[in-house]
């Protein structure tokens, strides 16, 4: 198919629509050209994926493709509502520690093989295998065994009560194809053929620039998915995305700020939607270091942050403040007690600098990524603390440097975000605050979080889980190993011709009944 670059006329009048200046090359308006056709949808996102291997990172790009190209046991709806998906129905339970599973007998791989019990098993045992260095093993790692009863019927063995474990099935183990795993080896990641039973298979990864997949006709949803190809566009800039949209080069965009929305919402033939999110921004601090191995100084820093004023500056009201804890307010695991934990107060920072032996304040270098949301943030953040001595060195980073970084707890302090899969925060808790867990990156260490946090996983009882959930939050609250700020609203934009399109609150599009019409 050929393609044309807009001329130089056309280009300064799209940047007079926007109010925007600068000059961006109008080579990156060639994509619809280029890969547009009547039922191909193409959707920019932010960043390139760590992976495409589902079970291998849980960024949300990679998240992304995982439930574009894979499947899972059981799955979350709009509505937070657990259904059944791979599984026919959903699972029996013997007993606290066997669960009975029956699977679909019209599921196949991409290859055209059927899906069985064999595959849950082999993807089971591939993720608790060290060797594999999954993060998710920690998760599964209460499951004993998965025990075939038949080619479609199972049971999940578990070693111990382990209240979580519908939702772990359902947001992180995904079925890939053996066959598609082991010919590809170490390249799965950024060459997944054949790779799972999802909606749309894979196609191809241009580096940098786009990842394309195109529908599987043998999806064991009749019907769908409705889209015969889509392509993936790797767009870092913002404002790029939204001149993309406009100029129908791209027809879906992913994640833009929240200063655009109400311009967007004006925009004809451009639909927006908005949803409370579960992504929330955070502090990560070094707990193992100085100057954040002292818990007062971390008490201090929080203190002088008001997030409500992030969330009006940075956010435009789309966002609701943290009060200071680990879980939002609208969640039902919420411990109202934390906004009497942890205010704007810059008198308590004062006093906090006090105790800390730092009565003048103390400088820090805080870290984040080089999106202009962190980086306003940054800035606002750096002049709250600066009004109680506190100064801030700010350095904005590319992403993979930023976690390089605070991987290896070479930091002061990092400013970033993090996803939660679903109304369970389970994950995010152990994953961040557990001694053992898989993204506690801020170094932090309590023996009496760690066995609140066993208890709840052990807790059937959802009146006794919500209470360990409480006293949990009440400790991170007083310590801070983190300075939770918000919760961000969920915006993405659309051509009014792309048709159920949904927002969803774990930030992730489910492209699988989406349709156009009438472009």
């Amino acid at each position: 198919m050929k393609t044309r670059d807009l001329t130089r006329r056309e280009t300064l009048k799209i940047f007079g629509l926007l109010g925007i200046g600068g000059i961006v090359s109008p080579t990156i308006f060639s994509a619809r050209l280029a890969f547009g056709a009547s039922n191909k949808l193409t959707v920019a996102i932010a960043a390139k994926p760590w992976s495409l291997d589902p079970v291998m990172a849980i960024d949300v790009q990679t998240l992304q493709f995982g439930i574009t190209m894979y499947d899972t046991l059981l799955k979350y709806d709009l509505d937070q509502r657990l259904l059944p998906h791979l599984a026919k129905s959903m699972p029996q339970s013997l007993n606290e520690k066997t669960l009975v599973f029956e699977l679909r007998d019209n599921v196949k791989f991409h290859n055209g093989r059927p899906f069985t019990v064999d595959d849950v098993k082999y993807n089971f045992e591939w993720i608790m295998n060290p060797d594999n260095k999954s993060p998710i093993r920690k998760d599964l790692e209460p499951i004993d065994k998965i025990e075939p009863l038949s080619k479609h019927k199972f049971n999940i063995i578990l070693k111990r009560p382990y209240a979580p474990i519908l939702e772990k099935l359902a947001t992180l183990f995904k079925i890939v194809s053996r066959e598609a795993r082991e010919k590809m080896g170490k390249e799965f990641g950024v060459n997944p053929i054949n790779g799972g039973t999802g909606p749309y298979r894979f196609v191809e990864y241009k580096k940098d620039n786009y990842i394309k997949v195109e529908k599987f006709d043998g999806y064991f949803i009749g019907g769908y998915p409705k889209i015969d190809e889509i392509i993936f566009r790797i767009i870092p800039e913002d404002a790029t995305r939204i001149i993309n949209l406009r100029t129908n080069a791209v027809d879906v965009i992913s994640d833009f700020p929240a200063k655009d929305y109400e311009r967007l919402k004006k925009t004809k033939g451009v639909v927006v939607g908005t949803v409370p999110g579960f992504e929330i921004e955070h502090i990560y601090f070094n707990n193992k270091n100085e100057p954040f191995s002292n818990k007062y100084l971390r008490l201090a820093v929080s203190h002088a942050i008001d997030r409500q004023v992030l969330i009006d500056q940075v956010f435009y009201g789309l966002g609701t403040t943290t009060f200071g804890g680990p879980i939002s307010a609208g969640s039902p695991f919420f411990n109202p007690q934390v906004k009497e934990l942890m205010y704007f107060d810059k008198q308590k920072s004062r006093e906090y600098l006090k105790m800390a032996g730092k009565p003048k304040g103390f400088e820090f270098t805080l870290l984040m990524t080089d999106e202009e949301r962190f980086k306003n943030q940054g800035i606002i953040i750096q002049s709250q603390l600066k009004d109680v001595g506190i100064k801030v060195n700010l350095s904005p980073m590319e992403k993979t440097a930023f976690f390089d970084k605070v991987r290896r707890f070479n930091y002061d302090a990092g400013l970033e975000d993090w996803l939660n899969l679903s109304v369970d925060r389970d994950t995010y808790l152990y994953w961040n605050y557990h001694s053992e867990g898989a993204y506690n990156w801020c170094g932090y260490t309590n023996s009496e979080i760690d066995r609140l946090l066993d208890a709840s996983r052990a807790q059937y009882n959802l009146k006794e889980r919500k209470k360990l959930f409480m006293k949990i939050q009440s400790i991170l609250t007083k310590e801070q190993p983190m300075v939770w700020l918000s919760y961000r609203n969920n915006q993405e934009a659309w051509g009014d011709y792309v048709k159920n399109y949904k927002v969803r609150s774990d930030s992730l599009m489910d492209l699988t009944k989406v349709s156009i019409e009438g472009k």
